[in-house]
């Protein structure tokens, strides 16, 4: 311990509550002498003293050997502190906890096959979450050269059948279901359908043909850690599309709100605006210059329409829709302006490539 530290807080405290030596002495029962040399650290203090010294002075054993008051606000603070800390670090571990135990291995994906004397099923999936689960049978391939006139998707539960799908045609067969809302699933009944999925068949008129699909999984979400993969936006899907024009991927640039390809610029006074829509292919071009608006609308392969617009009233001057499959031409509606088209052909459809 620092005794001259000690004896300078304790000088301190005692003229704090305005006491002489003497005074503290006769509560102490020590001399005046002993006190004195107490405050010049020129003397030990013993711990019973000590004790009895932080009552009178009402403050704790801890601060008087330290020779300084301890900041019980920010120690108070710090408490807090520590505790809101803890409180938050165990709320997140619980919820991380949680997570995990919900999300792993909540997703699986398994292949089914089926085959009989008389059809093949190959390559179909089963996407199974804990909201929701997806089936695609896929094509029914045909072994023989027979008409199907129906066909019916069920599992068995308890030696019932439990119908998912019926159709009267051989289209590829799908069913979605959520485990809540209007179509529900029970999550339970999962280990059933996986386990006992038919298809029955009937065909030429009368005959039937029920085919065990088996399920296999090949894939699910058990792995804690997985490479960092750069997430795939929409553009990098359409610009690996090779249907993509390259006087599109070349130019434009992809625009997430509009879903389609933009670019504009401003030539000779014209402000252009040219855009490119791949999930309806179609080609659009507008031109403002002075009071007016043309646009210029082709949708591949054989459609065009044109407006010529007032921006300023909003009054449409010209308006027309046009077709071209080569073999006909056929304006359907408006007065049909062939400049207009020729123009926007040449000075613009051209460069675009649809093939």
């Amino acid at each position: 311990m620092d005794y001259k530290k000690i004896g300078r807080f304790i000088v301190e405290l005692r003229k704090e509550k305005k006491m002489t030596q003497e005074e503290l002495a006769s509560k102490l029962f020590v001399s005046r002498t002993t006190i004195s040399k107490w405050e010049l650290g020129a003397n030990t203090i013993n711990i019973e003293t000590l004790v009895r010294i932080s009552e009178i002075f009402n403050i704790t054993i801890e601060e008087l050997m330290n020779g300084e008051k301890i900041n019980r606000t920010k120690t108070t603070l710090r408490k807090y502190l520590f505790l809101t800390i803890s409180i938050l670090f165990i709320s997140l571990t619980a919820f991380l906890l949680y997570y995990f135990i919900y999300n792993y291995n909540s997703i699986a994906v398994y292949e089914t096959h089926g085959t009989s004397d008389n059809f093949e099923l190959h390559n179909g999936l089963i996407f199974v979450s804990k909201e929701k689960f997806y089936i695609n049978i896929g094509y029914i391939e045909k072994i023989k050269d027979d008409d199907i006139n129906s066909t019916k998707l069920y599992y068995e539960k308890n030696d019932k059948q439990i119908i998912l799908y019926e159709g009267n045609d051989d289209e590829p067969i799908t069913y979605t279901s959520t485990y809540d809302g209007d179509i529900q699933f029970p999550y339970d009944d999962l280990k059933y359908l996986l386990n006992n999925l038919y298809l029955e068949i009937e065909f030429n008129g009368k005959e039937k043909d029920t085919i065990k699909l088996n399920t296999y999984r090949t894939y699910s979400n058990k792995a804690l850690f997985t490479k960092n993969k750069k997430t795939l936006k929409q553009e990098d899907v359409y610009n690996f599309d090779t249907n993509i024009p390259k006087y599109v991927k070349d130019n434009f640039k992809f625009s997430s709100n509009d879903n389609g390809y933009i670019w504009e610029r401003k030539e000779n006074g014209i402000e252009i605006k040219e855009s490119y829509f791949p999930d309806v292919t179609t080609y659009f071009v507008s031109e403002i210059y002075g009071d007016y608006e043309e646009k210029y609308i082709y949708t591949y392969p054989n459609d065009y329409s044109y407006s010529k617009t007032n921006i300023h009233t909003g009054n449409i001057e010209l308006e027309f829709t046009y077709t071209d499959d080569n073999d006909i031409k056929l304006c359907l509606n408006g007065n049909c302006d062939s400049e207009k088209i020729k123009y926007f052909n040449e000075k613009y459809l051209s460069k675009v490539d649809f093939n």
